[in-house]
Formats: structure tokens, C-alpha cells, sequence
């Protein structure tokens, strides 16, 4: 058992990738 693949489900990271990328592009957009 690995216990990083027990706590996150499937496609967890690609979430938070496409959260901090949002995340991001919110913040320069503000900025601009």
C-alpha cells in the first residue's frame, strides 16, 4: 500500500494543478 495513493483519488493532482493555474492567471489579471 502507498499511502499517498490512498489519500488523494484519482486526478487529484491534475485539480490542483488546474486550481493553482487558475489561481495564477487570476492574480496577473488583477495585477494587470
Amino acid at each position: 500500500k502507498t499511502a499517498k495513493n490512498s489519500r488523494l483519488p484519482k486526478g487529484s493532482t491534475k485539480l490542483m494543478f488546474h486550481v493553482a493555474g487558475f489561481n495564477i492567471q487570476s492574480q496577473l489579471d488583477i495585477e494587470v
